[in-house]
């Protein structure tokens, strides 16, 4: 089954052609996000993959993707050079 993120991916390859640069970005510690951590908070170890899928599919189409908001020490290298 394709994860949410691959899924995405796809969408915006098909539907939006005129775009130049996607960016997956992680949650930024702002706002009222402090105060609802527990509920929002989601460890990239757990979609570490998805997120994988979802840049390599746009990468290999010749998009431009960045990661931002994301702990580098986690990321696999393949996602570092990307």
């Amino acid at each position: 089954m394709e994860s949410r993120l691959t899924k995405l991916a796809k969408y915006i390859y098909k539907n939006l052609p005129f775009v130049e640069h996607v960016t997956f970005m992680g949650l930024e510690h702002q706002g009222y996000t402090p105060f609802n951590i527990e509920k929002l908070w989601i460890d990239l170890v757990y979609y570490m993959d998805e997120l994988e899928d979802a840049v390599s599919f746009l990468s290999n189409k010749d998009m431009n993707v960045s990661i931002y908001n994301s702990q580098l020490c986690l990321l696999p290298k393949k996602l570092m050079a990307i």
